[in-house]
């Protein structure tokens, strides 16, 4: 009986451990990651219309709320390279966030995001209803971009 009961005590003791280790804040998303981003927005820095876009580039969080960015993207075929911009995101327990960035070619941008692959891996979605932007980011093991 004392087994059994030692037994359960550490599968739930473990249980509790595993929930706690999955719950997420602002410092859970941290350090470089390499992302893609595609799709369409009708209004902003471009005016009316619907916009083509594309981006790649890197994101890097600080695990305080800020992120900065250096990325190439594309706005109708108008390439502009090497851009630097910062944000801000915010994350929930369940490893849903939301992230604010201030482009300087294409102006505010919004995204909500799910954190995935134990802190490895970003999939976010446009969070505006003007904009059908989706994309993945998965984090650097090297900062190669500074």
């Amino acid at each position: 009986m004392k087994k059994i009961f030692l037994l359960l005590t550490l599968v739930v003791l473990g249980g509790m451990q595993a929930a706690r280790a999955q719950a997420c804040d602002v410092s859970t998303l941290t350090g470089p990651f390499a992302y893609s981003a595609s799709g369409f927005f009708t209004n902003g820095a471009f005016g009316a219309g619907r916009h083509v876009f594309s981006a790649s580039g890197r994101l890097a969080f600080d695990a305080q709320g800020h992120v900065n960015v250096k990325d190439t993207e594309s706005v109708d075929g108008n390439v502009t390279r090497g851009q630097t911009f910062s944000g801000a995101y915010t994350m929930s327990s369940d490893c849903t966030g939301s992230i604010t960035l201030f482009s300087p070619s294409s102006g505010t941008l919004f995204y909500d995001f799910t954190l995935a692959s134990t802190g490895n891996e970003l999939v976010f979605v446009g969070g505006s209803s003007s904009a059908n932007i989706t994309g993945s980011a998965k984090k650097q093991t090297v900062a190669t971009v500074q």
